[in-house]
C-alpha cells in the first residue's frame, strides 16, 4: 500500500501534530496562494488526528453552550 500524504494548511493544526510526535515528512509553500503547509503521514498521523478532531468538536459545544 502507498503512503498516503496528509495537507496541512492550519498552522495550530500543523503544530498540534508535532507536539504530539507526528513529525511533517515536508514543509512547503503553495506558489498559487503563497500559503505555507506541512506534509503528514496519513497512517502516522491517525491517531493524533482523531485527538485533534475530538479536541474541535469539544470547542465547538463549549462556544455554543
Amino acid at each position: 500500500m502507498m503512503n498516503q500524504k496528509k495537507y496541512i494548511y492550519n498552522p495550530t493544526q500543523a503544530r498540534y501534530y508535532i507536539e504530539h510526535g507526528v513529525l511533517p515528512l515536508d514543509v512547503d509553500l503553495n506558489i498559487k496562494t503563497m500559503r505555507k503547509f506541512w506534509v503528514f503521514d496519513t497512517q502516522a498521523s491517525a491517531v493524533v488526528y482523531d485527538k485533534w478532531c475530538k479536541q474541535c468538536e469539544e470547542y465547538r459545544k463549549q462556544k455554543q453552550a
